[in-house]
Order: C-alpha cells, then sequence, then structure tokens
C-alpha cells in the first residue's frame, strides 16, 4: 500500500514538474525594440526577441497590445485576440525548442494624438501579456521632429517608480531606455511625453478637412448642373375639380411627381369606367374580366396595354407571371411615351444628378474610417463596405422627398432609417459633420428632383392641372361631397384611382366621413362591403398590393 502511494505522488510531482517547465522554463535573454513615429503620429515597431526553449512548444505568442498588421521575419505567424489586446500566433506542429531569435513587426495607429492646448505620445514600448522573464530589454523611439519635453515611464510591476530599475537616454529626437536588472513574466513598459499643438499632422483632421472640400465639391457640381439642366420654375396652379385632361390615372404618377406609372392603378380606372370588371377571391386571388372593348378615344399605350391583357382571353389573373410581366412592360413603354411628351429634350438627367448627389454618401463614410481609430483588417473592412453601403443609403434617402409628396409612408421609414443609421455610424466614427452634410445634400438632391427635370410647355401645362386637382382633394369640403354624391353615387370610387395616383387616396377617403356610400359596381367578391370611404380606401389599397404582388 505503501509503494503504491510513493507510485502516486512521484507521479503528481512529474506532472507538476513537467507544467512549469512549459509555462515557466522558457527564458527571454534579450529584448529589444525599436520604433519609429511618423510626421502624422503613427507608429512602426520592429521587435527582435532571442530566447531559451527548453520543450517543445506547438504556440508561441508574442503580444503587440493595439497593434496590427504584424508579420515575422522568416516564419508564418496570425494575429489572435488575447486578454490584454492582440498577439502574434507562431504555430509548428513539430515543436517550438531550442535557442531561438524571432523578430516580428507591427504597427500602432495614432500614437501621437490631441491633447487640451497640446499633443501627447502614449506608446506601449513592452506590450502587456509577455509570460516569461527578460534578462535584458532595452527601446528605442525615434520620433519625426525635435522636442523638448521631459517623458515619462509606467512599468507593470513598479508603475511610476520604474526609473529607479531602468536607465533612460533622451536627444532632440529620440528616447532610448535600457533595464538595469532582469524583468519578471507580465512585466511591461509605456512611454508619454507632452507635445506641442502641430508638432505632427494627424491623419483624422487631414481626412475630415479633405472630405469636408469633396463634398463640397460635389454638392457644388450637382448645384450647376441642377440649375443649367434641370431648373424650371413651378407653374402657376389653379383649383381643377377633375383631373388633368387627356391622362389616366396610372399615367399621373409620372406627370405629379416623375414615378413609375402604374398598371394596377390604370386597371382600376378602367373598371371605374366599365371596361372591365375586378373580383377579390377569398384567398387573395384578384382575377379582372373584359365587359366590352375600349374605345380608340382612349390613348394608344391604355389600348395597347387593354389588348395585350386580354389577348388570350376574357378573364385575366392578376398573380400570374404574364401579368406581373406586362405592368413592368406598361411601366417602360407609358414611362417612356409621356417622359418625351413631359420633359423637355433640352433638359439634363435626375438620375444623373441623384448619381452625383449620391457619391458624397460613400466619401463621407470614408472620411469618417479614415478619422477613426480603427486600424488594420477593421478599417480595411469597413472602407470596402463604405463604398457600395454608402452609395445605397444616399440614394435611399433622396427618396424622401418624393414618398412624402406620394404619400408613401413606407418609402419614407426606408429613408429616414438611412438616414439615421448613417449618422449614428459616422458619430461612433468621428465624421459627424462630413456626413450631416452629405446628407443634407441627398435631401435637396431629391427635393430638386421631385417633380422630374425640366419640361415642355405640354409637360408645365399638365403639371399645373395635375397641381390643382392634387390641392382639391388636400381640401375638399365635405358638403360639396355629399353634393357630389347625390348627384352621382359612384363619384368616390370613380375619382378614387386618380386621388391614389397623386397621393391623396387616403386625405380624400377621410373627407367624406361617415357618409354612407352605396356598392361600388366595378369591384365584387367582397363577404361584406364596406359602406364608408375610409373602409373602402383599406380594401382598395390590399386590392393593389394584391395585383402588384405583395
Amino acid at each position: 500500500m505503501k509503494g503504491l502511494q510513493k507510485l502516486l505522488l512521484f507521479c503528481l510531482l512529474s506532472l507538476s514538474v513537467s507544467g512549469t517547465v512549459l509555462a515557466d522554463d522558457i527564458t527571454i535573454h534579450e529584448y529589444r525594440a525599436q520604433c519609429v513615429v511618423d510626421d502624422h503620429g503613427q507608429a512602426k515597431l520592429t521587435v527582435s526577441v532571442d530566447m531559451s526553449i527548453p520543450t517543445g512548444s506547438v504556440n508561441l505568442d508574442f503580444p503587440i497590445g493595439s497593434g496590427s498588421g504584424g508579420v515575422m521575419s522568416g516564419a508564418s505567424c496570425k494575429q489572435v485576440k488575447t486578454e490584454e489586446g492582440s498577439a502574434l500566433r507562431l504555430r509548428e506542429e513539430s515543436g517550438i525548442s531550442g535557442r531561438r531569435t524571432f523578430v516580428f513587426s507591427y504597427s500602432m495607429g495614432q500614437v501621437i494624438q490631441d491633447a487640451g492646448e497640446g499633443q501627447k505620445l502614449s506608446l506601449d514600448v513592452i506590450a502587456p501579456g509577455w509570460q516569461w522573464p527578460m534578462e535584458k530589454a532595452s527601446f528605442t523611439i525615434n520620433l519625426p521632429a525635435p522636442f523638448t519635453g521631459t517623458p515619462t515611464y509606467v512599468g507593470g510591476y513598479r508603475g511610476d517608480l520604474v526609473d529607479d530599475f531602468w536607465t533612460f537616454e533622451t536627444t532632440d529626437t529620440s528616447i532610448g531606455g535600457l533595464a538595469g536588472e532582469a524583468l519578471l513574466d507580465h512585466d511591461e513598459l509605456s512611454v508619454s511625453l507632452e507635445l506641442p499643438a502641430g508638432y505632427v499632422t494627424i491623419r483624422s483632421k487631414l481626412a475630415g478637412l479633405i472630405t469636408l472640400l469633396l463634398i463640397l465639391a460635389l454638392g457644388m457640381a450637382c448645384a450647376a448642373y441642377w440649375y443649367l439642366r434641370l431648373y424650371a420654375a413651378l407653374p402657376r396652379v389653379y383649383l381643377h375639380t377633375a383631373p388633368p385632361r387627356g391622362a389616366g390615372a396610372g399615367d399621373l404618377p409620372l406627370i405629379h411627381s416623375a414615378a413609375s406609372p402604374s398598371l394596377p392603378v390604370q386597371l382600376t380606372e378602367w373598371a371605374a369606367l366599365g371596361y372591365v370588371q375586378i373580383r377579390m377571391g377569398k384567398k387573395g386571388r384578384v382575377q379582372v374580366e373584359r365587359i366590352r372593348p375600349m374605345d380608340r378615344s382612349r390613348s394608344r399605350i391604355e389600348i395597347w396595354a387593354f389588348q395585350n391583357l386580354f389577348a388570350k382571353k376574357d378573364v385575366c389573373s392578376c398573380g400570374s407571371r404574364r401579368f406581373t410581366a406586362l405592368c413592368e412592360r406598361y411601366g417602360q413603354v407609358a414611362g417612356s411615351w409621356w417622359r418625351k411628351k413631359v420633359f423637355s429634350r433640352r433638359g439634363g438627367s435626375p438620375l444623373l444628378l441623384r448619381a452625383m448627389a449620391a457619391v458624397a454618401v460613400p466619401v463621407a463614410a470614408m472620411g469618417a474610417v479614415l478619422s477613426s481609430t480603427l486600424f488594420g483588417a477593421p478599417r480595411v473592412t469597413v472602407l470596402v463596405l463604405a463604398v457600395p453601403v454608402g452609395f445605397l443609403a444616399g440614394l435611399a434617402v433622396q427618396q424622401g422627398p418624393v414618398a412624402y409628396v406620394r404619400r408613401n409612408w413606407q418609402w419614407m421609414a426606408a429613408a429616414g432609417g438611412a438616414f439615421l443609421v448613417m449618422l449614428v455610424g459616422a458619430k461612433l466614427l468621428g465624421g459627424f459633420l462630413n456626413m450631416a452634410v452629405a446628407m443634407g445634400l441627398q435631401i435637396l438632391a431629391g427635393l430638386g428632383t421631385v417633380r422630374g427635370g425640366r419640361r415642355s410647355k405640354f409637360g408645365q401645362a399638365i403639371l399645373s392641372e395635375t397641381l390643382g386637382f392634387h390641392r382639391y382633394l388636400a381640401h375638399v369640403d365635405r358638403k360639396e361631397l355629399e353634393i357630389r354624391l347625390r348627384e352621382n353615387g359612384q363619384f368616390f370610387y370613380q375619382l378614387l384611382p386618380f386621388a391614389e395616383a397623386v397621393g391623396q387616396g387616403q386625405t380624400f377617403a377621410k373627407g367624406f366621413g361617415e357618409i354612407r356610400l352605396g356598392p361600388c359596381f366595378w369591384l365584387d367578391g367582397l363577404r361584406k362591403p364596406p359602406r364608408t370611404a375610409e373602409a373602402f380606401y383599406e380594401v382598395y389599397q390590399q386590392l393593389l398590393r394584391r395585383m402588384a404582388g405583395k
């Protein structure tokens, strides 16, 4: 029994000794750090470590603190996160042992920063996290210009009393130090130095200034293009109680705010005119049935779309691929036809102006990243993402004014979300002012193109009628509506497609209040037909969404 106890005790001692060899018997004979600080306040450190490794270790970690971009001479390593910051991890499957010298280098971000009325150098020459004792240690820091201040030092174990254990030497442009005795494991050393204002040109300030100048230049280019190629005074607006002559409900989005023509809205006008009958099924299916042929009084585009819609049979399902494709084709064909009539051929392109303005957002985003404390791989990643994300965010914000004019609250929310996300991101990175200017440019670009580009005489005239109709819908009197309903029980149902096309559908429906309506003759399939204008408007919105495949 005693023999067994002795055997167990021997095994425990053996394990304890082997663990000590792996953790404690590695010794650094000499540690040398050379640091060069450039005229932008960023540093490059080169460290040489002469060490003995008595037993084979698969991994060795060389701490670099907050550094990045580390490389090791003659070996492949990767940067890993540790409790003290970061480290370069060297891995050799066959084991690392014997007397070895390792040389590695890494970069430090902004080691000189603004502090009060001047600037300050803060630098770790022995990064925290070294696990092994150092028999000798030394460092040299080369600065970009002469200085007159006195450096201060803080050690890991000795705190600000480190002067008693190190020999420090300064020249007009360098700082050096030599340890007077061996350092313990997990020791460290940091240097700080007060410097005069403007000692270095900090890249963040330079990047911010250049970014602002670029954004302002883009803004001036956009303003010049808008004034020379797109600007046209709004026509005089007189109250119109009827939609503009010669335009269908589906065409009004383009005439009113340069949006794409809508076949679903046009279909509801056709239904109100008696050309088709619309049925809403229980499972969300919408069918359109031809009631009579379309007469030649309608526009060529409407006749073309009507004939294509019912080319095969008299009933068309709005959920089919064919219908979806026809909706897209209608937007293209009708849009091209109306743009030629409405907009001046000598005018510029609103899309070009918006693209020019949208470029300011990735410029501001990249400037914010360059002004931030991000360094190394995270900096590169965010810079790469800033271009597409910023450009798309700019285009989204530009839709805010258009969405407001058309009362499209979903697009308004998307524009507002993009606006806030970019501003908050820039605030966190340190480029809020530039991003705010860029966002202002997006809003101006949206406002400047909310009606499209420069219009022809016909375009000005039909826009005047459209805006007059818009004004009528926004301020319609309930007593007048009651009179109109007594004269024509289908008045609300006939005018609703036009009201929706100019973004006033909901306002128009609210104007009727609790007035009881008769049944809608062109819409079938409803279990409980709504009896108020607001209730029917909700059904109408659902109908348009189903037609659009949403």
